[in-house]
Parts: C-alpha cells; sequence; structure tokens
C-alpha cells in the first residue's frame, strides 16, 4: 500500500510465488504519481500462509517526492544528492542490463549495507563474490 495522511492511496497484490531478491513496482503502473514535498508511507506484507497471521513479515518507510536541482546522469548522481530511491532504481537497472557486473552488483550490496538491510545486501554480496 502507499498512504498519503492515512489514507490509502494505491493497493496491490501479488499472488504468485516470487523467489528471494529484488523486485521493483512501478507506482505509475499503478496510476500513482506521487506530489513534490509531500509525506508519504508505504508497507509491504509478506503473507507465506493466510491462515497464519504470526507468520507475516511486514516492513514499513517512507518517501517523499524531490525535484533535483539538477539533471542526474547516473545513479551516483543520485546517490550524491539524497535521491535514494531513484539511485536504487538506476543501480538495479544497470544490473539487470549487465547481470555479470560484479562491481555493480558489490555496489548495490555495499548501499544496502549502509542502509540497515544486511540480508538483501548478502544477497548482492554473495553474488558478487
Amino acid at each position: 500500500t502507499v498512504n498519503r495522511d492515512g489514507v490509502t492511496l494505491v493497493q496491490m497484490r501479488r499472488g504468485q510465488k516470487t523467489k528471494a531478491g529484488f523486485h521493483g513496482i512501478s507506482l505509475g503502473d499503478l496510476g500513482l504519481k506521487l506530489e513534490e514535498e509531500v509525506d508519504y508511507e508505504w508497507n509491504v506484507a509478506l503473507i507465506p500462509n493466510p491462515l497464519q497471521g504470526s507468520l507475516d513479515i511486514t516492513s514499513t518507510g517512507g518517501i517523499r517526492r524531490i525535484k533535483a536541482k539538477q539533471p542526474m546522469k547516473d545513479f551516483n548522481d543520485y546517490g550524491k544528492h539524497g535521491i535514494w530511491y531513484d539511485m536504487l532504481q538506476d543501480l538495479t537497472e544497470k544490473i539487470t542490463d549487465d547481470p555479470s557486473n560484479k562491481v555493480l552488483i558489490k555496489e548495490r550490496g555495499d548501499l544496502l549495507r549502509q542502509v540497515g538491510l544486511p540480508e538483501a545486501a548478502n544477497l548482492d554480496h554473495r553474488a558478487a563474490g
């Protein structure tokens, strides 16, 4: 879900099983455009067994769309300006385009570790060798 001021703006479900890794969700594909300088909250719930809610894995985060002061060339520019989600998206797209690029994979793993996501970081660090 994506919420603004306690109101749910969009909610989606994926019914198929997916393997561990990185999975993107395009808000634009869901018909949602974030307004600039507005705080939003997102929630993700993984429900391995709908009959046992105690097994659910949940995460909540925040996002604010800001206007970049200058054009961004790549994930390094986004990072220098604190535009985290776009930085992660650009880096992940580069990895998708060149999945054997261990330098990019390690870079994303380092980024994920820096923001307190060690399990996700470990996936990339193992893949980078």
